[in-house]
């Protein structure tokens, strides 16, 4: 709306110059044609806005038809009111002047323009609209890496933490005094891989699956080898969802918990299934993991950590609500179910 007044100033200014009107010395006309057709032509905006506002669901062809349709009504009413105006103020009636004929001789070229002004104002509106959905994806693609950056920030953090140092450490040291040296040093190797990787991740908002994976299995080499023979994990791809785009560092927060707050409290034979398939238009990923149960009442939006949380927060910036993110209880443990948009990289 700023920039269709902005633009009705403008164009009085300049019709005004070009004609030279206040040389006129009828004032009667000075007001009925320019002012009062200045006025109404701002009015007219608001029922064009409104127009244009309705029209941004419809499909992009009939929005283009609809919005070219709107140019020719506008103009229409808009001379049919200006010019019966100033036949009224200029007292034309008196004369013995019809006003159907009159609006009919003067309307014919000011219908034209009338109509083409319409169209211009609609292209304005057209403009600010663009302007506002590409900064409103720059204000997503900065919150979106602000995210990445945060979920990188979360994953080091929870493998720079003391407790999962001690561990990894510990067991590497019960390796070298049980004389296992290439289980060791396969330890301390992936555990400096996930160093590595964690860091050279990127700044990608989107990679593909197989990638993803790739960086959860150095995290899980180091698991293995600290549960020995107690755990056991199954790792299911469907072939055709090694491409398939997912948020980067979306699967390991997932994993991480599984064992913070399953594995690691179960006693006995611990299991991880991890699978992804595509149903139709949809990539399906499902996180098993043995151990305590979520409880009965359990409510994802209030009940969460810092790195479900994020998970959560990041999958509806990236998908707004066409995703499903959910915890289940299972047999003898939890399902973490991931459901997103099919994508790949083009």
């Amino acid at each position: 709306m700023l920039a269709a007044l902005i633009f009705w100033l403008l164009f009085l200014s300049i019709d005004v110059l070009k004609k030279n009107i206040f040389a006129v010395e009828d004032t009667r006309y000075l007001l009925s044609f320019y002012f009062f057709g200045f006025l109404l032509w701002f009015c007219i905006t608001f029922p064009l806005f409104h127009f244009f506002q309705k029209s941004q669901k419809s499909p992009p062809l009939l929005r283009f038809v609809f919005l070219l349709l709107i140019g020719p009504i506008a103009g229409s009413v808009k001379v049919i009111l200006s010019w019966t105006s100033f036949y009224l103020t200029i007292g034309l009636h008196d004369r013995g002047v019809p006003l159907f004929a009159f609006i009919i001789k003067q309307g014919s070229f000011h219908f034209v323009e009338a109509t083409i002004i319409a169209w211009v104002v609609l292209i304005l509106f057209f403009l600010s609209e663009l302007y506002i959905k590409y900064r409103n994806k720059s204000l997503e693609a900065a919150e979106l890496e602000s995210q990445l950056i945060q979920a990188q920030l979360e994953t080091l953090k929870m493998q720079l933490h003391p407790h999962f140092l001690f561990n990894a450490h510990n067991t590497i040291s019960m390796l070298i005094r049980t004389k296992k040296y290439d289980q060791a040093i396969d330890m301390t190797s992936s555990l400096s891989d996930l160093l590595r990787a964690t860091l050279n991740s990127g700044e990608k908002h989107f990679i593909e699956l197989k990638d993803e994976i790739e960086l959860m299995k150095k995290f899980l080499d180091i698991e293995l080898i600290r549960f020995e023979d107690t755990l056991d994990v199954s790792i299911k791809i469907s072939s055709d969802c090694d491409n398939a785009l997912v948020p980067n560092l979306i699967l390991q927060p997932i994993v991480e918990n599984s064992f913070k707050h399953g594995i690691s409290k179960h006693l006995g034979k611990s299991q991880l299934k991890i699978e992804a398939k595509r149903s139709g238009n949809r990539l399906i990923v499902d996180v098993f993991n043995t151990g305590p149960k979520v409880k009965r009442n359990f409510d994802m939006d209030k009940d969460q950590g810092i790195g479900i949380k994020n998970i959560n927060a990041r999958l509806k910036q990236s998908y707004q609500e066409d995703y499903t993110f959910n915890l289940i209880n299972s047999n003898n443990g939890v399902i973490c179910i991931v459901e997103i948009p099919w994508s790949e990289k083009d």
